[in-house]
């Protein structure tokens, strides 16, 4: 029995008319997935994990982890890395590395033809790109880590799906894993 007070995907089918994008924060996301684009304007969906690992603290922060990805990629970062303290020197060298991995995910998402023409449509809108972009480096950094690794339910997802050679880009790991480096918590993510 559906619920009244409930939104559903189906719901959204008549936004569906439009350019739509959407970011989805709930432990039942995946009820999103499946959104069907009757009239073939873009439709981009972000959503969140249906789970967190048990041993990410979540009690030390307010929403979710995904919710801070989007909102402050560094501050994520550091909670999934368990980095506690950083100076201003540090934040301000970390604030830099983190906007060269940003940059790298913005030039491969407009440079790769297999990226869907949806992400290269909202990309138009600074908004929406940086989100995007984000979305690409908190998935990134959760299939690296070693507590998300092994636990799809745990990461994010995304419709439509983003391809193998974005996510697996030897200059994009290159580049991530510099930061990770330049942070000192490189084994985490190995």
């Amino acid at each position: 029995v559906k619920e009244s007070a409930c939104l559903y995907a189906e719901d959204l089918i008549p936004f569906s008319r439009k350019p739509l994008f959407l970011v989805v924060d709930s432990p039942n996301s995946h009820a999103f997935r499946p959104i069907p684009n009757y009239f073939g304007a873009p439709l981009v969906c972000l959503l969140s994990p249906t789970k967190s690992p048990n041993n990410i603290n979540s009690a030390a922060r307010a929403g979710t982890l995904f919710t801070l990805f989007l909102y402050s990629p560094l501050t994520a970062f550091c909670l999934i890395s368990t980095i506690t303290d950083l100076d201003s020197a540090k934040h301000r060298d970390a604030q830099e590395q983190l906007a060269r991995v940003m940059k790298e995910i913005g030039h491969l998402l407009r440079s790769l033809s297999s990226v869907d023409a949806a992400y290269k449509r909202f990309a138009e809108d600074p908004f929406l790109r940086t989100l995007v972009q984000r979305y690409v480096f908190c998935t990134y950094a959760l299939r690296l880590h070693r507590s998300f690794r092994d636990k799809p339910d745990c990461r994010p997802a995304c419709y439509p799906e983003l391809p193998k050679d974005l996510l697996e880009h030897s200059l994009l790991q290159q580049t991530f894993m510099a930061f990770a480096e330049r942070m000192e918590v490189s084994a985490v993510f190995k």
